[in-house]
C-alpha cells in the first residue's frame, strides 16, 4: 500500500523513522571502529529525517522543530546518555516571545519626520517615547570592560555591522548588549547597501526574542536608517525623538535538547566538555529568498542538519567508551533567529560554566572542499592539535583559514560561550571561501538531503568531529585560550588564573 508521509501526523512519521533507525543500527561492518561509531547508512537516515519536507524546515516555535527535538532526545536516550542533573528529561525549555512590529513608528530630527519604511525601520523595540541627543559610537562593538557608562542618556549612532563585516542577527544582538551596558538609550545604525528593501520586508515580519525575564535579551530600541549624503551629520546635530506603539506579542516555547555522559576518570570527570550544534532552521515560506511556488521549504540539510548529525555521531561514539572528562551534549534551538537557545543556556546552564572547560560547536553554511573541515577559531585555543589529530584520523585536514574565514567566528552559538570565557571554536563543513557553491544552497530550498548531497563526506565529517571531541575530553591538560586572545581575561575571571592550564590545578 502506498502511503504519502505528508498525509501522516508528525508523531507517526517520527515513530516510523525511529523503528527504521533501530533496524539500521543493528547492521554489522568489518570495521569495529565504524560499527562503534555510525555507518554511512545510519547517518544518512538521521539527515534524511531531520531535513525531510514533513518537518517544514524546523523553524523555531513550530511542530517540525518540536519533532526534531524529540527525535534528538530519543537518540540520546538510545545511546545511554542521561538527562542533565536536576532534570527528569532531555529538554531545557527556552521561553520566547513572538512579536509583531508596532503599527506606529516615528523618528524625528528636531521636528523633521523621517518616513518609516523609506528612510528608517525599527529593528527592535516597542512602546517607546524618548528624546535624546545623538553621539557617534563607531561600530558600537567596543567593550570597555570597566563598567563605564560613557553613553549614558545618549542615542548611539553606529556604522552598519561590525568591524569584520558581520551583520547578522548575532552581530545586532551583541551591538545592543554592549551599547546597553554603556548606558545608551537607543541605537541608530546607518545602512548604505543595496538590500534596503530586503531588510524592510524582513523586519516587518513577526520576530522572536527571549522572554523579557531573561536578562540575555534585555536591550534598547534599535533603528536602521538608510544612509544618504547628509543624514549622518543631521543626526549628530540633532536631538532625536523616537516613538513606537505597543507591539503585538505571543508567548511561545521551544527546547534545547541536553544529554550528559559522566567521565571515566575520578578526578577529570568534574570537568565538562560541551558539544553543541543548533538543530533549527528557517522554516517554510514563499516570501523567503529563493522560494518558489513549487518549493518553499528550507530543509536545512547542510545548515545545520550536518552539525546535528555529527552531534549524534559523537554521542554514540563517546557513550560506547566514555572519555576521562564528562561530556554534555547540547542540541540548541533558535540559532537562526539570534542565538536565542545558546543565549538562554549560558544564563541557565545545566552544568556550571566554571566546570565547562571547552565547547566544540558544530555549525556551517555548507561545503565546497570535502578534503577538510574548517574550524573557526582553530588557532585560538590549545585544543588545536587535538582537533587536527581527530580530523586526520577521519582522513580530513583541519583548516583554519584566512581572516575573511575567521570573521564567521562570532556568527554561531559558540560566541555565547566564548563571551563567558569558555574556549569555544566552531567545527564546520569544509570551505576555503564562502563562494557561489556555498550560496547555491545556503538558506535556500535547495539545501536538501538528496542526490546532490555528499553522504560519504558526511560520514568523514561526523567522524572527525567525534574523534576531535574524544581527544579533547581525554587530554589531561585542560584546554585554554591562546595567550593574548580577546577572551583570555574573561576566562581568567571565570576559571581563576592558575600558574598554568593543567588540570592538576585546583
Amino acid at each position: 500500500m502506498l502511503i504519502r508521509l505528508s498525509s501522516l501526523p508528525l508523531h507517526v512519521i517520527l515513530a516510523m523513522f525511529v523503528l527504521c533507525l533501530s533496524a539500521t543500527g543493528a547492521s554489522k561492518t568489518n570495521d569495529p571502529q565504524e560499527e562503534r561509531l555510525l555507518s554511512k547508512t545510519e547517518l544518512e537516515t538521521h539527515l534524511r529525517f531531520l531535513a525531510a519536507d514533513e518537518l517544514m524546515g524546523r523553524e523555531t516555535g513550530t511542530e517540525g522543530n518540536d519533532v526534531a527535538a524529540r527525535y534528538i532526545a530519543e537518540q540520546f536516550r538510545n545511546y545511554g546518555l542521561e538527562p542533565a542533573p536536576g532534570s527528569e528529561d532531555f529538554f531545557q525549555s527556552v521561553p520566547m516571545v513572538r512579536t509583531t512590529p508596532p503599527q506606529t513608528q516615528r523618528l524625528a530630527l528636531d521636528g523633521r519626520d523621517l518616513k518609516p519604511g523609506e528612510d528608517f525601520i525599527l529593528v527592535r523595540g516597542s512602546n517607546i517615547f524618548l528624546s535624546a541627543p545623538v553621539v557617534d559610537a563607531d561600530h558600537g562593538m567596543a567593550d570597555p570592560g570597566d563598567g563605564s557608562r560613557d553613553l549614558e542618556g545618549k542615542v548611539a549612532l553606529v556604522k552598519f555591522g561590525d568591524e569584520k563585516g558581520n551583520n547578522g542577527p548575532q552581530s545586532l544582538s551583541l551591538k545592543r548588549e554592549r551599547l546597553t551596558a554603556r548606558g545608551a538609550v537607543a541605537v541608530i545604525e546607518l545602512y548604505a547597501g543595496h538590500q534596503w528593501q530586503m531588510f524592510v520586508s524582513y523586519l516587518q515580519q513577526p520576530n522572536l526574542g527571549l522572554s523579557s525575564g531573561d536578562k540575555a535579551e534585555e536591550s534598547i530600541p534599535h533603528l536602521l536608517v538608510k544612509k544618504n549624503e547628509s543624514i549622518r551629520e543631521e543626526l549628530l546635530a540633532s536631538k532625536v525623538s523616537i516613538t513606537a506603539s505597543e507591539s503585538g506579542s505571543e508567548e511561545i516555547r521551544s527546547n534545547n535538547v541536553v544529554g550528559v555522559l559522566e567521565g571515566s576518570d575520578s578526578r577529570l570527570r568534574q570537568e565538562w566538555v560541551a558539544l553543541t550544534a543548533h538543530f533549527d532552521h528557517v522554516g517554510a515560506s514563499p516570501d523567503l529568498h529563493g522560494a518558489t511556488a513549487e518549493d518553499f521549504i528550507f530543509n536545512g540539510a547542510r545548515d545545520n542538519g550536518m552539525g546535528t548529525v555529527a552531534l549524534l555521531a559523537a554521542a554514540k561514539h563517546l557513550a560506547a567508551d566514555p572519555p576521562a572528562r564528562s561530556v554534555i551534549f547540547i542540541a540548541l534551538t533558535a540559532e537562526e533567529v539570534g542565538l536565542l537557545g545558546s543565549s538562554h543556556y549560558v544564563e541557565n546552564p545545566a552544568v556550571p560554566l566554571k566546570q565547562t572547560v571547552f565547547v566544540l560547536n558544530n555549525d556551517g553554511g555548507g561545503y565546497n572542499d570535502t578534503s577538510l573541515v574548517t574550524v573557526l577559531g582553530l588557532d585560538r585555543t590549545t585544543a588545536r592539535e587535538d582537533i587536527a589529530r581527530g580530523s586526520l584520523k577521519a582522513g580530513l585536514e583541519a583548516f583554519g583559514g584566512e581572516p575573511q574565514i575567521q570573521r564567521f567566528f562570532n556568527q554561531s552559538d559558540n560566541v555565547r560561550f566564548a563571551r563567558k570565557g569558555i574556549p569555544a571554536p566552531t567545527f564546520s563543513p569544509g570551505f576555503r571561501e564562502f563562494d557561489q557553491e556555498i550560496l547555491r544552497f545556503y538558506h535556500r530550498p535547495s539545501d536538501e538531503a538528496d542526490e546532490l548531497f555528499d553522504f560519504e563526506y558526511l560520514l568523514s565529517f561526523a567522524r572527525a568531529y567525534a574523534y576531535s571531541a574524544e581527544f579533547i575530553a581525554n587530554n589531561p591538560r585542560r584546554p585554554a585560550w591562546i595567550a593574548g586572545d580577546e577572551y583570555e581575561d574573561t576566562a581568567k575571571s571565570l576559571y581563576g588564573d592558575p600558574a598554568d592550564s593543567s588540570s592538576t590545578q585546583d
